[in-house]
């Protein structure tokens, strides 16, 4: 009986090991996900925001050419 006992705990106490290191290979895998994740952010970003800006820039631009023009016609 206390032999069974024994290898039953013993048992248990390699289930409990394994499952936590399934639970920390689980986690790590997440934490490198959430991270591929980020990077992946930043690298849209950095390609958006320069086009975004140029974009914005000849809009302005082109605005301006605009607001010049109806200025001409008012003021005549």
């Amino acid at each position: 009986m206390q032999r069974e006992f024994e290898e039953y705990a013993k048992a248990l106490a390699d289930a409990s090991r394994k499952q936590q290191q399934a639970e920390e290979v689980a986690e790590k895998k997440a934490e490198e996900e959430r991270e591929r994740r980020f990077q992946k952010k930043i690298a849209i970003a950095q390609v958006l925001v320069p086009l975004i800006t140029f974009i914005l820039g000849v809009l302005a631009e082109h605005f301006s050419g605009i607001a010049e023009i109806i200025l001409r016609i008012l003021h005549k």
